[in-house]
């Protein structure tokens, strides 16, 4: 026989109904992508921002972070699809590339019943994934402008600055939606936990009708080969990648020496301040040399091949100049100023086409930078 709660007891308040909205695989995949995501972000503003990039120091590092970073994300998501569950998958991508007359109603600001995903949602993964397409196809441009000039085309690095941006964007405002939003922040719960609960479903997804939840995925010798397969793909490409960006050096330029001074010789950050001393005091040659030395040191610093380039071109050796400047944008395509110097000794060469690309590139790089109306006026010139 029930028995009637006596006056005054503290009996917990029933625990609301769940309902499952999403799956493992489903759960994994956000995740993976949110991971990737703000790692490249995070390395990828080491690398934009002046400020960051000299508390950081060392470029190629970050840079090696950064583009392991991406190949690591694309390897997770092949993995992903590969040994997931993608049956759901395919549910999923039916389910948000599928518009119907309520999503419309929805994103017109009227009241109208949704279905497992919002239109907003639904938008916002649209976007998600045409931005990732994006990122990829601009990263590997730059990645292989550094290496092949053919491939140095001039809209890469806007087109990859821009999608940061654009994204950045719509992360925002999905974790204000996620985290800080009363009317939405329940739905944090189904991507952490993989359900919802049940009233919150029927307030905001009307149209909805939740189903069991997906089965557990088992992988056959097929599957495990086709996973197996993939994570050596993506691990050899992380570290041909990371390997490559650290010591790999510029394929169109001799191996440098190796230098043969012991551990207690002057790094190259000593070396370029000693250079710029001899350069200060008229002492060119010793400028060079000591410069040249600080390029064995570091060969993957666009800086000191840049002022290397910069020095040479002083002393006459315009050959020697536009050939350091060359390696010095590949290494650094978004530092202007080498191409600004790699479009005057170019163009002190005769050579009057290439001198004024790379002084456009300069003004498309730094548009008020203190060398601008130089540019401008270099361009003007006959």
């Amino acid at each position: 026989m029930a028995t009637a709660a006596t006056p005054g007891s503290t009996a917990l308040p029933p625990e609301p109904a769940l309902v499952p909205r999403f799956g493992a695989t489903e759960r994994t995949l956000h995740w993976v992508h949110a991971a990737g995501f703000t790692g490249m972000l995070a390395s990828g503003l080491v690398l934009y921002l002046p400020a960051l990039s000299a508390a950081i120091g060392d470029r190629p590092t970050v840079k090696a972070v950064h583009l392991g970073v991406a190949a690591a994300w694309l390897t997770a998501l092949a993995l992903v699809a590969t040994a997931g569950d993608r049956r759901a998958l395919r549910r999923t991508r039916r389910e948000i590339e599928h518009y119907v007359d309520d999503d419309v109603e929805w994103l017109r600001g009227r009241r109208a019943p949704q279905g497992r995903f919002n239109a907003g949602q639904k938008t916002h993964a649209v976007v998600q994934s045409a931005l990732a397409a994006l990122f990829i196809l601009s990263g590997v441009l730059l990645w292989l402008g550094e290496r092949v000039t053919a491939f140095r085309l001039p809209g890469s690095v806007a087109l990859h600055d821009g999608a940061m941006f654009v994204a950045i964007v719509l992360v925002l405002g999905h974790l204000f939606l996620a985290v800080v939003w009363p009317a939405t922040r329940p739905a944090l719960r189904g991507i952490v936990r993989g359900s919802v609960r049940a009233d919150w479903a029927r307030r905001h997804h009307a149209a909805w009708t939740p189903s069991s939840p997906d089965a557990r995925v088992a992988l056959g010798p097929r599957r495990r080969l086709h996973t197996a397969l993939v994570l050596l793909a993506g691990g050899a490409l992380t570290a041909v990648i990371v390997a490559g960006t650290l010591g790999g050096g510029d394929p169109t330029q001799p191996a440098p020496v190796a230098p043969t001074a012991s551990a207690l010789a002057p790094g190259a950050d000593v070396l370029a301040i000693e250079a710029r001393r001899a350069s200060a005091g008229g002492r060119l040659p010793e400028a060079v040399a000591l410069l040249r030395r600080a390029v064995v040191r570091a060969p993957r610093r666009g800086d000191l091949r840049a002022a290397l380039g910069l020095a040479l071109a002083e002393t006459g050796d315009l050959a020697g100049a536009d050939s350091a400047l060359r390696v010095a944008v590949g290494l650094s395509p978004k530092a202007p100023d080498a191409h600004l110097v790699l479009g005057a000794v170019r163009l002190r060469a005769g050579r009057r086409a290439a001198g004024r690309s790379e002084l456009r590139s300069y003004l498309r790089l730094a548009p008020q930078g203190a060398n601008a109306a130089l540019a401008r006026r270099l361009l003007r010139e006959p």
